[in-house]
């Protein structure tokens, strides 16, 4: 008859779990006992305590105030560092030679009987494989004449070390704890507290050290940024001899009022040249057509002119009234063709006076401009000039300046780094010193006897369904209905 293959149901494993309940006890029981067995060949090993704090509030002159918003970064990172191989290798040279016989017993008291029997097999089979027949392991080196730390000595100290080593943090607090466990209950503390000091030694050095690197490296800097600043120095000290230079903003101001000055003259000098030139050509084109000059302004307007041209304009009005009055031949007639004469040749000789001033005025005019404009390029060539090494100046000024920062910056870097390399705190302190502990702390034989079973009963359960898989059987109305396809008629009770 075929067996169909179905899905196991829940009913089903209820079923399978009670048939085959004997496993499910054996089982259980079979690894507590070996766990029970396992415990109790362990040795009792206790463990110490000390807490660090951090003091996020500026305890360290030279501590960032900025990690408080990073305060459990910064937590972790210096967990890192007390678990790290430097911190170990350093606790394991500060044991002195008692500390350090103690710490090796301890660590060898650690292995339970079935690491030494493991071990021992171990040794037997690579000691059978090898050429000399020996393997020697963990022996310290004792022939050499140096002295040797005791990290030199027994390098595999420090790992063994930190295997036993926990930092646990405080949640919601800047504690740590610094838990060491050993079989030995005076190691415990020794060795808690050896971590607790040997971890603060080791974070100031990460402050010290790169500070006196630094400081080293500034100072042949310095040195150097002196000599630099000097030669800048210098060299504005022999332009400005060199130039004979004094006072460079004051003599800038002084000379570019001068230059405006100028410039101002050499603008009414040409104005004035204008104007005069202008006046000569009116007057060359006036007496060119053949006018009289009185008709220009400039001519017309002239006091002596204006007073003459007065004297004329009566002296022909008076001779025009003696001319209807008297005789071209009356002596008063006469009289006054004379003056008129004279006022005429008076007239005409201050026009050409005024001609004269007016061609006199244009050569003048020339001349002046001539020799403003001769002024005025000197001085602007002065003050370009001027400019010039006044702007060479402020360049090497700020060579100068810009050394000098350079230098005072170098130098104080180099006070904060010496600071820093004198740095005797830190901001990490001790609060409890761990005590010998009382008792210990292990092996927790409830805790291994729960674990065995419950792996145990896992282990059972995975044969019973194992072996329900291998070999099905019928054990209920539904096997039937599933396995062999056939109707069942009764179900007969067991007696």
């Amino acid at each position: 008859m075929d067996v169909k293959q179905a899905e196991i149901s829940i009913g089903q494993y209820f079923h399978i779990l009670r048939a085959r309940r004997f496993l499910l006890i054996i089982m259980p029981l079979l690894s507590v006992a070996l766990a029970a067995g396992y415990t109790v060949q362990l040795p009792k090993v206790y463990t110490a305590k000390t807490s660090i704090n951090f003091d996020f509030q500026g305890g360290n002159l030279f501590f960032n105030e900025s990690n408080v918003t990073r305060q459990g970064p910064y937590i972790q990172t210096q967990m890192d560092v007390i678990k790290s191989r430097v911190v170990a290798e350093k606790v394991v040279n500060s044991l002195n030679e008692k500390e350090l016989e103690n710490l090796l017993a301890a660590v060898a008291a650690r292995r339970s009987p079935l690491d030494n029997l493991i071990s021992s097999g171990r040794k037997s089979i690579l000691g059978f494989f090898s050429t000399s027949g020996r393997v020697s392991v963990g022996v310290a080196d004792t022939t050499s004449s140096v002295e040797l730390t005791n990290h030199q000595r027994y390098p595999w100290l420090a790992g063994a070390a930190r295997a036993r080593l926990k930092a646990v943090p405080v949640y919601g607090s800047r504690f740590v704890w610094v838990e060491y466990t050993s079989t030995n209950p005076h190691i415990a503390r020794i060795v808690a507290n050896a971590y607790a000091n040997t971890y603060i030694a080791v974070n100031i050095e990460m402050i010290t050290e790169p500070a006196k690197r630094t400081k080293n490296w500034l100072g042949e800097q310095i040195s150097v940024l002196r000599e630099e600043l000097e030669e800048s120095q210098a060299r504005l000290t022999a332009y400005q001899q060199s130039q004979g230079i004094v006072a460079t903003n004051a003599r800038m101001d002084t000379e570019n009022r001068r230059l405006e000055n100028l410039t101002r003259e050499l603008i009414e000098a040409q104005s004035e040249t204008r104007q005069s030139v202008e006046q000569l050509a009116q007057l060359d084109a006036t007496l060119g057509r053949g006018n009289s000059p009185l008709t220009l302004s400039v001519i017309f307007e002239n006091a002596l002119v204006q007073r003459l041209s007065s004297d004329v304009r009566k002296l022909e009005a008076k001779r025009a009234e003696q001319s209807s009055k008297l005789g071209l031949n009356h002596p008063q007639y006469q009289r006054t063709l004379i003056e008129l004469r004279e006022a005429n040749n008076d007239l005409e000789q201050a026009v050409k006076s005024v001609i004269v001033s007016i061609r006199n005025l244009v050569k003048l005019s020339k001349n002046r401009e001539k020799s403003v404009e001769l002024d005025f390029q000197k001085q602007k060539k002065l003050v370009l000039d001027f400019k010039y090494q006044h702007d060479q100046i402020i360049v090497l000024e700020r060579d100068v300046t810009s050394a000098q920062t350079t230098y005072n910056t170098a130098l104080m870097q180099q006070n904060q780094s010496g600071l820093r390399s004198l740095v005797d705190q830190t901001n990490a302190n001790i609060v409890d010193v761990a005590k010998t502990p009382s008792a210990p702390s292990g092996p927790k034989i409830m805790k291994n006897l729960a674990i065995g079973v419950f792996v145990g009963f896992v282990f059972g359960l995975g044969i019973v369904i194992l072996m329900e898989l291998v070999d099905r059987r019928v054990r209920s109305k539904e096997d039937m209905d599933n396995l062999l396809g056939i109707p069942v008629l009764a179900i007969l009770e067991r007696c």
